[in-house]
């Protein structure tokens, strides 16, 4: 069988084929011999006489222009481990290894080179594999934009006709990079930086060849939408702060509005964390790889959990109980919550959300709720003695010493305590005031 891994088919006469294949058999263990090839182990054949399952693979190495390629150094890899040899002076050489096993093979010159090795699937008889070189050559890449070099741009090399990248590397200080040796021939050069477009160019590589690249700046929009979809219809979530991430830093950050959206602008061909957030709501991160073309995403948050438990009173009476209710961040009640009074369980809430809890004593008391690894806060309800009634003493009385008269002289003269009057005018009041009393007694008998 022949493999020709460059499409150049060879053709063999069916007659020739049959020749060298029993040629092949009786003289394979000399060649072999005649061109140093190491020898693995292999599995035992079914006599059990301990020699390997070998089959020996024709390696020929040949120029892009069909020449022959001697002395090039050649590895063969494959399960049971490596083979080197080296290529006579027509190009080929011969080497055994395990029959049915993939191998990789690998060719070293100093003149030519090989973009990736050559990969033969289930060796089998007689097996023939073309591996096809080419001149060594190297690329070399300058980006820049209207503003000058650009630094950290992405370059790739994929040679026309083939799906891989050959060679890539990203752009130094000074906006170059430069390829490691590679095959010569047609290349496409792309360019692609985050925040500049995708620039895709063609570049014929001969030995050292250097062509300069234009990149230019360039926005997407990028549109978000915040919503709380604890409601059966979800609600819009109005200043909600969306923030775009890159390389652990915000580059770009919005808040939304009545209708829970908002848009950003963002740079192209990059990837982005984005970051929602909320007082009281949970925290919503996610990431994004941003192409050429704008992107929307819709992102579903709820409030943070949390229990929040209120009592009807603050004071209650030793031995009565105190209403309380348990509600949930959205303000419904809570069913199921696990209500304690100072550390011990003493319930749970019914369907209305709600539990009678005995205040045992007279003190304090701190009651709390919980359900699903959520605690709301304590709070405090006063246990209070009633009130009993106790005999009024009534107050003996105390002995009021009689003050002592105390004579006085009036000033200004006056006589009784009367401002204003003289000796003369005291006395003659004196005496009419008798006068009187002397009339009254007459009448009187």
């Amino acid at each position: 069988m022949v493999v020709d891994y460059d499409g150049r088919h060879m053709v063999r006469l069916t007659v020739l084929a049959v020749v060298c294949a029993v040629v092949a058999s009786v003289v394979a263990a000399p060649v072999a011999a005649a061109v140093d090839v190491g020898t693995v182990d292999g599995n035992a054949d079914a006599e059990g006489d301990g020699e390997a399952d070998l089959v020996t693979l024709t390696i020929k190495v040949r120029t892009d222009n069909g020449e022959t390629v001697g002395g090039a150094d050649v590895t063969v890899s494959h399960s049971q481990g490596t083979n080197e040899t080296r290529t006579r002076a027509n190009g080929n050489t011969l080497v055994d290894v395990p029959r049915g096993d993939d191998v990789t093979i690998e060719v070293d010159h100093g003149d030519y080179i090989r973009n990736f090795p050559v990969t033969v699937s289930s060796v089998g008889e007689n097996e023939e594999v073309v591996v096809t070189m080419y001149p060594r050559a190297t690329a070399q890449v300058n980006v820049e934009d209207e503003s000058g070099p650009v630094e950290d741009a992405k370059v790739t090399l994929t040679k026309l006709g083939r799906n891989r990248v050959a060679a890539e590397g990203r752009t130094d200080g000074n906006g170059f990079w430069q390829s490691d040796q590679i095959e010569a021939g047609t290349y496409q050069v792309a360019v692609v930086k985050t925040g500049y477009s995708r620039t895709v160019t063609e570049l014929e590589v001969r030995d050292l060849v250097s062509t300069t690249v234009t990149v230019e700046e360039t926005t997407v929009q990028v549109r978000v939408r915040v919503v709380d979809d604890h409601f059966q219809s979800p609600e819009p979530i109005e200043g909600a702060n969306v923030a775009i991430e890159l390389g652990g830093q915000t580059v770009k950050q919005a808040v939304t509005g009545s209708n829970g959206n908002t848009r950003i602008s963002v740079g192209v061909n990059g990837q982005y964390k984005i970051r929602v957030t909320k007082d009281g709501y949970q925290t919503v991160e996610d990431e994004f790889i941003l192409g050429e073309e704008g992107k929307e995403f819709t992102y579903r948050i709820n409030r943070e959990r949390s229990l929040s438990l209120t009592a009807v009173n603050n004071r209650v009476l030793a031995g009565e109980s105190v209403l309380v209710r348990v509600k949930n961040a959205y303000g419904e009640r809570v069913e199921g919550a696990t209500i304690t009074r100072n550390g011990t369980e003493v319930g749970s809430t019914d369907a209305e959300g709600e539990l009678q809890v005995s205040i045992p004593d007279a003190g304090t008391f701190e009651i709390s709720a919980s359900k699903d690894g959520v605690t709301s806060d304590g709070v405090i309800v006063q246990g209070q003695r009633a009130a009993t009634e106790t005999p009024t003493e009534t107050p003996t009385a105390t002995p009021t010493e009689t003050p002592t008269a105390t004579t006085t002289t009036p000033e200004n003269d006056s006589v009784l305590g009367l401002p204003g009057f003289g000796t003369v005018t005291a006395a003659l009041a004196v005496l009419l005031a008798l006068a009187a009393l002397a009339v009254r007694s007459r009448h009187r008998s």
